[in-house]
């Protein structure tokens, strides 16, 4: 895992925000890890907000809840929604 900062405009201030994010080969270990690797190359993870199949290229967040570990789409719908909490 690797740490990055952004940097988000929020009412027209900038803040700074360190945050965890993992590389492609990362993310593989990661899914091989939790037994969910099967279900991301068989497209059956999915959004927790919207229920959009999740891929490389629309995967945004990971979120621990309930005991294990759910996803979220780049939808700004779904980003927004997480933004308040799950």
């Amino acid at each position: 895992m690797i740490k990055t900062n952004i940097i988000v405009l929020e009412a027209m201030v900038i803040i700074k925000k360190e945050i965890d994010a993992i590389t492609d080969d990362d993310f593989t270990e990661f899914l091989k890890k939790e037994n969910k690797y099967d279900d991301y190359l068989n497209h059956i993870l999915h959004c927790i907000k919207c229920g959009k199949i999740i891929t490389g290229d629309n995967i945004a967040a990971i979120v621990y809840k309930e005991n294990e570990y759910k996803f979220i789409c780049d939808n700004q719908n779904c980003l927004e929604d997480i933004q308040g909490g799950i």
